[in-house]
């Protein structure tokens, strides 16, 4: 499992325009790793708290990848997001 927090990215400026950002995932590796399935990832973003039902954001990437060989790997993927 995978958390972070992060306020305010490089390109945001002054102090009143800085967002706030949680990230997720969850992974699980299954036969000898070469199947990994993550079905807990994606973030929640908030750029004003005292109006939070307004200015918000949702990401939700579900995939499932697996490893043919060495070099090669498929995945299937979903991106999911919603928010004002």
């Amino acid at each position: 499992m995978n958390i972070q927090y992060l306020h305010g990215f490089i390109n945001e400026r002054d102090t009143d325009n800085l967002s706030t950002y949680f990230f997720i995932q969850l992974d699980k590796k299954l036969l000898d790793d070469k199947l990994k399935i993550s079905p807990l990832a994606g973030g929640f973003i908030v750029s004003d708290w005292k109006d939070i039902g307004n200015n918000y954001a949702l990401v939700y990437f579900p995939s499932i990848s697996y490893m043919a060989t060495n070099n090669t790997e498929i995945t299937l993927s979903a991106a999911i997001f919603d928010g004002k």
